[in-house]
């Protein structure tokens, strides 16, 4: 917006900064991903920045849970294949040496959390666990059948495919010491990988 580019842009959690310090460091770059269980608003800032912002882009503020004074908990899943999928692959392509095409082979994401109280209007904890990828098949690609050899034969059995997946499981815990102060304390472990990335 305002001719500013997406690398102008900054992505924060709880007010830090997690965009990656290489390339560019704005924008989409980034190591971490953000567990929406884990997540109770996102705040958009997009004119008017603070001091400490240092660009003018779109900064995008995830402001996480951190439970309360009852227990609350929820829970989401979705994920589809390529069942109710539909193709082009008419018979001009397949003249043309084409034998399959770009397909779902699978999309999945299943998370929930769970907060409460470890001591009432004192000090609570919250906990968000999300597994979440998808997987496509390739138009074109096979395994090779001849793996091992300096010949590539292609496995018709076997579509290449494209293997992205990411696990987020956080916890954080918030004590309030006094009325004007607050401490937080979080940790996340994640796993992700962009398997077969450009297949």
């Amino acid at each position: 917006y305002h001719g500013n580019t997406a690398n102008d842009g900054r992505m924060l959690y709880d007010g830090m900064r997690f965009n990656m310090m290489v390339t560019t460091g704005g924008g989409a770059s980034k190591h971490y991903f953000v567990n929406q269980q884990d997540v109770q608003e996102v705040v958009l800032e997009v004119s008017g920045l603070g001091a400490e912002a240092e660009t003018s882009g779109v900064h995008m503020n995830m402001v996480p849970k951190s439970g309360g004074n009852v227990f609350k908990g929820s829970f989401f899943t979705t994920g589809a294949n390529g069942a109710l999928q539909g193709n082009n692959l008419s018979d001009t392509l397949m003249n043309r040496g084409l034998t399959t095409v770009s397909a779902v082979k699978r999309l999945y994401d299943v998370g929930g959390g769970l907060g409460g109280p470890i001591r009432q209007d004192k000090l609570w904890f919250y906990s968000a666990h999300r597994w979440w990828g998808s997987q496509e098949y390739a138009a074109g690609s096979f395994y090779n059948k001849t793996q091992g050899t300096p010949v590539y034969t292609p496995d018709l059995d076997r579509p290449g495919f494209t293997d992205y997946f990411n696990r987020d499981n956080s916890i954080r815990s918030t004590w309030q010491a006094a009325a004007k102060h607050r401490f937080t304390g979080s940790y996340s472990k994640q796993r992700n990988c962009n398997c077969h990335l450009f297949i």
